[in-house]
Formats: structure tokens, sequence, C-alpha cells
């Protein structure tokens, strides 16, 4: 199970951003045309991600969570799980914020998830990078697991089981050395019988100064 948690200091700030964007947004409201469209989005939207922010922090702080069976994706307001039959893709996306249509002035980066429902049968749910634990350098990396989680690709070393658990191989009934990957009987047994110790077939010798033992029975002449 590998986790990915928010990280504190950039819900703080945040939150913090989200209390300061409605105060830019106010003057843009005078300004008219896209201007003023900007002013409102940004009224609208600093409390919401103040609030968001706010919940994230009082939370459990895991942003993500994924083993083999799926994925745990925490959004704005909740958390949900998806078994990997469930999710469709996963990538990456930028959002650019441009004042007057051209000047940018704001890059956001999300993982995508593609997963089922919807009102089309498929729904996406963006993570934004910024509120994660990650450095910026890692996010493709993390983007590469996670896809590498979705095809079901485990690594090697993974699915090998420890030395300590692994089954002992059979052992050769006939030489007790370890039995290896082409064993052949026919060849043990003939090197049993080649070594095995020849059968004595002579009565042994009566050991001087013992008598005989008696006999019992009806006496022939």
């Amino acid at each position: 199970m590998r986790t990915i948690r928010f990280g504190t200091g950039k819900l703080v700030i945040g939150t913090l951003a989200g209390i300061v964007l409605p105060a830019m947004g106010l003057p843009m409201l005078f300004g008219g045309g896209l201007l003023a469209v900007l002013g409102v989005v940004l009224i609208v939207a600093g409390p919401l991600a103040s609030a968001s922010s706010i919940k994230r922090l009082l939370g459990d702080g895991v942003a993500l969570e994924y083993d083999a069976a799926g994925v745990r994706v925490a959004t704005s307001w909740s958390s949900e799980r998806f078994r990997w039959s469930q999710v469709r893709s996963i990538g990456r996306s930028q959002l650019v914020t441009r004042m007057y249509g051209f000047i940018p002035v704001n890059r956001q980066n999300f993982i995508d998830f593609k997963v089922e429902g919807g009102v089309f049968g498929t729904r996406t749910i963006r993570l934004a990078a910024s509120v994660l634990d990650v450095k910026k350098r890692d996010l493709d990396s993390l983007v590469g697991d996670l896809q590498a989680a979705h095809a079901g690709q485990v690594p090697a070393a993974a699915m090998e089981p420890a030395a300590s658990a692994r089954p002992e191989r059979g052992r050769d009934p006939l030489e007790g050395a370890p039995r290896g990957d082409t064993f052949d009987a026919d060849a043990a047994l003939a090197r049993y019988l080649a070594h095995r110790p020849a059968p004595q077939h002579e009565a042994p010798a009566a050991t001087p100064g013992l008598r005989p033992r008696p006999t019992f029975g009806r006496k022939v002449a």
C-alpha cells in the first residue's frame, strides 16, 4: 500500500489564498469585460478553496492511497475508493489561467482519474498536485506508478517470495542430495545399485567354546 499525503504547509497557504482571492477579485468587477468575469471567479473560488483546505487539514491528511486491488482518491469534500477495473485511465493535465485571454497568470497541474459513473458513463476526478506532499519533479514518476498499478504491473521482487517462505526442493530418496530440476530417477537407481554392498550368503562360523543349542523333536534313524 502506498500513501500520498497532503502537504500541511500547502494547505495552510491554500487557506490563506482563499481569503485573499476575493479581495483581489472585488476591484476587477469594475473593469468590465473579461476582467469582471475573472473577478467573479476569484470571489466565488476563494471561499471554496479555503473551505476545502480547512477540511483536509482537519481530516486524516491522506490524498491518495493505492495498492494492487485499487485506489482511494480524496476529492474536495470526500474520499472515494475504486477497484482498478472501475478506473478507465490515469493521466496528467494542466490548467492555465490567463488574464485578458492571453496573459498566463497561473498554471496548475492535476492528476486525472477517469472512472466509471456520471451521465455519460465516465467521470473525471481531478487531484491538484499543488496540495500534495510531492515535489514537482516527482509528479511524473507518481503518475507512472499509478498507471503501472492500473495495468497490473507488479515488480518482480514483490512477486518473488522471501527465502524463508520458499518451498524446499524435494530430496533424492536414494542419495539424499537436493533434487535438481533435471532429476533422473533411472540414473539414481543405477547409481544406488552400483554402490550397494554385496549380499552375504555364507553362514557365520561357530564361535569356539560355545556348545551347540539342543534340538527337540522325534529322533530320526
